[in-house]
């Protein structure tokens, strides 16, 4: 299959189907989205704009991988068994301990 092949079945696969509608939730999502833009132009310029909305996605996207790390770990730490005192005596050597060495 040529590229060209590739790329017109990768169109036609992505094309809106007949009678699909957009939701309420996206046509508002997309009207809210412009009017903060020409919002934010009355008092920043398109390009200094930009470099906000740039920043402001790389720290949205650390905050986010951030909090990620933070919830597995949460969730690994509740999912291991808490271990019994009873379990945890029959564990326990009973010989005598050995003296620390220091170099």
């Amino acid at each position: 299959m040529s590229m060209t092949d590739r790329l017109k079945e990768y169109h036609r696969t992505l094309r809106q189907k007949r009678g699909e509608e957009l939701s309420m939730k996206q046509v508002a999502g997309s009207f809210g989205g412009l009017y903060a833009v020409i919002h934010l132009l009355q008092y920043f310029d398109i390009w200094t704009l930009l470099l906000l909305m740039v920043g402001v996605y790389f720290v949205y996207r650390q905050i986010q991988e951030n909090w990620s790390k933070i919830m597995a770990t949460f969730s690994q730490e509740n999912s291991e068994p808490p271990v019994s005192a009873a379990s945890s005596k029959s564990t326990k050597s009973k010989g005598k301990k050995a003296p620390n060495r220091s170099e």
